[in-house]
């Protein structure tokens, strides 16, 4: 993948999972199902689409109008 693609992909992940009006089910798409994310201030790392969007969900709960830049 190019670094271009790269950009793009982080890009998407911002605007369509984490930002307020965003699509959840973009993380099937985004990340591989083997995915797993080492969270600092969490006791279990995510693992999957499936975690990942929970994780944005309460993201989204607790900042509800965050606006991708």
């Amino acid at each position: 993948m190019s670094t271009e693609e790269n950009k793009a992909l982080a890009r998407r992940e911002l605007e369509e999972i984490f930002a307020a009006e965003g699509n959840l089910e973009a993380a099937e798409d985004i990340y591989a199902p083997n995915y797993i994310s080492h969270q600092p201030a969490g006791d279990e790392d995510l693992r999957g689409g499936e975690a990942i969007k929970q994780f944005a969900a309460g993201m989204r709960e607790a900042f509800p109008t965050w606006r991708s830049p």
